[in-house]
């Protein structure tokens, strides 16, 4: 777990949104992690005033489970034909507890179990 104050103090984490940097998230479209890590923050925020990292991180899973499981995308360049981000690495780890055509709540609750496989 996070010492989120300690981190304030020392000046390496803040609760200030900066526009130019965000922004600057879905610069890179190669890098498509990002439109998931986007929908899922305003996913969890629709519902929520404070939301936790691990929450925006079972979102990402489960909107991507789908493309990367079922349609075979990459989230991510292959380098010597190993997988190269951790999103997809992720799904591809929780999809052996997982049923064909599972729902979301099913992938969210898997995230959770194997937290630490992940």
């Amino acid at each position: 777990m996070l010492d989120i104050e300690r981190l304030q103090f020392l000046d390496l984490y803040s609760f200030e949104l900066r526009l130019d940097y965000f922004e600057k998230i879905l610069e890179f479209t190669s890098s498509s992690y990002s439109f998931y890590w986007l929908e899922a923050i305003l996913n969890v925020m629709i519902y929520k005033d404070t939301i936790e990292f691990d929450e925006i991180l079972d979102e990402m899973i489960s909107l991507a489970y789908e493309d990367v499981v079922e349609k075979g995308y990459h989230l991510g360049p292959l380098i010597h034909q190993k997988r190269t981000n951790a999103l997809e690495n992720a799904i591809l780890s929780i999809q052996k507890y997982l049923p064909e055509n599972c729902s979301k709540q099913e992938i969210i609750i898997c995230v959770k179990q194997h937290d630490e496989d992940s």
